[in-house]
């Protein structure tokens, strides 16, 4: 892809970020992302197919920021229950820094919350590591993937919707945290000491 190609496509990922903050794809027309981005309609469709992959491209991209913040946040953590709450409070910590953002990963995500994505190998391989130290439930293997998702995304979407402050967010998030964390098997005592050091750390961590 050669540079010209490069800005345009750069132009109608903006303009995407920009309307998709407002409203979901479905509600955004193609000549609205074309004329936002200052470009021929036509460039549009050497970009991408649709609209959906559009938003889909855009959500990834956005899934992908989050994923290099948990990676960031994990860099010197080797325990993987250690590693499964850093990669939730880099999550909200993303969230409450770029809110406009998380509202479109979250509505427009695609196919993402299966345990063989490729968007979840970090998530899964911490998991599973927690597994084989004795720490999570055996159901876990199957489950754990989508229920450790659904606790994220519960928590960003409030984050997101309330526009919450950051105290609030953290107190949000360690409850979340807690819950997930013995309902995959956590032992409760070992579930509050996790989620109270990730609540601390979340409120310090402030820009």
């Amino acid at each position: 892809m050669n540079s010209r190609s490069l800005r345009t496509r750069q132009l109608l990922v903006n303009a995407g970020l920009t309307l998709l903050a407002k409203r979901p794809a479905s509600a955004v027309a193609i000549d609205e992302i074309v004329a936002t981005a200052g470009v021929a309609k036509g460039s549009f469709f050497n970009h991408f197919e649709d609209k959906e992959r559009f938003a889909t491209s855009i959500s990834t991209m956005i899934r992908l920021e989050v994923e290099k913040a948990v990676v960031e946040a994990n860099r010197e953590v080797a325990d993987p229950l250690r590693r499964l709450v850093g990669g939730m409070s880099a999550t909200v910590d993303y969230a409450l820094k770029n809110p406009q953002k998380a509202g479109i990963m979250l509505r427009e995500a695609r196919l993402t919350t299966g345990k063989d994505h490729p968007l979840n190998k970090e998530l899964r391989r911490d998991i599973d590591g927690a597994i084989n130290e004795g720490c999570l439930f055996k159901e876990a293997e199957t489950s754990g993937v989508l229920l450790w998702l659904s606790a994220c995304n519960a928590i960003v979407a409030h984050v997101v919707e309330y526009k919450l402050s950051r105290k609030k967010a953290a107190q949000g998030m360690r409850e979340i945290m807690f819950m997930a964390l013995v309902g995959l098997g956590v032992k409760e005592a070992t579930a509050m000491e996790l989620s109270e050091h990730s609540h601390t750390a979340l409120v310090q961590n402030a820009p």
